[in-house]
């Protein structure tokens, strides 16, 4: 016999579904966070890509400043390197924000998956162990 047919009494295989079907919602619960962090994030490492941009453009050429002019090195040099720190940092958000997507939501179907397919193998189980209990309640009737 398996463990849900060993699993004799109806109140454990109850509390033992109850557990499943705690874990199957906390899955679902946890997928839906991540969806919804990811997409947060996203929006983020966009807006954040435009206004870097748009900053850029702003001072492109500006020789007063060191950008593109004569000059070089002094506030060009940190403001160039402020914005390229921060499109990598978008590019680096909008990176992990797809790889929750696709990478942590898979996991979370597999667990998922793995959880229910458990859960109907120890229904089944339970459902035979009860059968074969109430086929030898019968036969010690009978007697």
């Amino acid at each position: 016999m398996s463990f849900g047919a060993d699993l004799l009494s109806l109140a454990q295989a109850a509390l033992i579904d109850k557990h499943v079907g705690g874990e199957l919602k906390f899955i679902e619960d946890v997928r839906e966070f991540m969806r919804k962090r990811a997409k947060l994030d996203a929006e983020y490492s966009k807006n954040l890509s435009k206004l870097v941009a748009s900053a850029a453009a702003s001072y492109r050429g500006n020789a007063d400043f060191g950008m593109g002019g004569a000059t070089s090195g002094g506030l060009g040099e940190l403001w160039t390197g402020l914005l390229e720190g921060q499109q990598s940092f978008a590019q680096t958000l909008m990176k992990m924000a797809d790889d929750v997507v696709v990478g942590i939501d898979h996991d979370l179907d597999c667990l998922g998956a793995e959880k229910r397919t458990a859960r109907k193998k120890f229904a089944a189980d339970r459902a035979r162990a009860d059968a074969l209990l109430k086929a030898q309640f019968q036969e010690t009737q009978k007697q």
